[in-house]
């Protein structure tokens, strides 16, 4: 797995009822607002081929694991390829409603293929990008229970995926813990933020999840430039100012930390 040097990626990951979508939506539109070089994708989604499987994976509940896990990954090949990757090397921030993460958490763990083998699978097609930033969003399984009912009498999305199954928001959550303490294990320099919307109204909890990428994106610009000035003056990066950049752009360098 690797970040991309150029733009910057944030992913929002979290179950269904967290406030993900919404604070994706409402992060984008200001960002946008104040002139920044922002776009919006959803995973998957966000292509005409992306809608199309999107819609596939929703209809047909029932299919075998590896079908799930194969139209998913071509639906992220797609948006990688098409919108992403052309995005991040423009220098531009891009917004991920749900990317691998979802994947790792829905198909590695709650059903059981492993994380190990997805990454594996995900490699063979040259789509082991990584967000820059995770925002991962959790939530009191009452509370997103209860946005999910107020979703779905407003006439909102309410696809299936989406549960009101109280036991399987809290393994929902436990299997997000279980993925992401493993790609910390593994990648322990992916930066991971986690927030927990309980209490809050979502619109509410915008501010700080802006401000935590504002900060990241800042420090990932920080190191970008460091390395761009040595490389035009063919000199090597200092170890040491790599490393500061690195400590305090990633906050959960040690785990996933606990904010919000």
């Amino acid at each position: 797995m690797y970040t991309h040097p150029k733009g910057f990626l944030v992913a929002l990951e979290g179950g269904e009822g967290t406030g993900k979508s919404t604070t994706a939506q409402l992060m984008y539109d200001y960002l946008k607002e104040q002139g920044q070089d922002v776009i919006l994708v959803r995973e998957p989604g966000s292509s005409p081929v992306g809608q199309a499987i999107r819609a596939t994976i929703m209809e047909h509940r029932t299919m075998e694991l590896e079908t799930e896990i194969a139209l998913f990954i071509a639906a992220k090949v797609e948006l990688l390829r098409k919108t992403i990757l052309p995005a991040l090397e423009a220098g531009k921030l891009v917004i991920a409603d749900r990317f691998t993460g979802s994947l790792f958490t829905y198909q590695g763990v709650m059903r059981g293929y492993g994380i190990g083998p997805l990454i594996e699978k995900l490699a063979a097609f040259e789509a082991t990008l990584s967000p820059n930033l995770t925002v991962l969003m959790m939530c009191d399984q009452n509370v997103s229970v209860e946005r999910l009912r107020r979703r779905q009498a407003a006439g909102g999305e309410f696809n299936s995926f989406d549960t009101l199954d109280l036991d399987k928001h809290v393994r929902l959550q436990e299997a997000y813990r279980t993925a992401y303490r493993e790609l910390n294990s593994r990648y322990p320099h992916h930066a991971v933020r986690e927030f927990d919307t309980t209490d809050v109204e979502i619109p509410e909890m915008v501010p700080a999840v802006t401000t935590a990428v504002a900060e990241a994106l800042h420090k990932h610009r920080e190191l970008y430039r460091a390395v761009e000035t040595c490389l035009a003056a063919k000199q090597p990066t200092p170890r040491a100012h790599i490393r500061g950049i690195i400590d305090t752009s990633n906050p959960a360098v040690n785990g996933v930390a606990d904010h919000g």
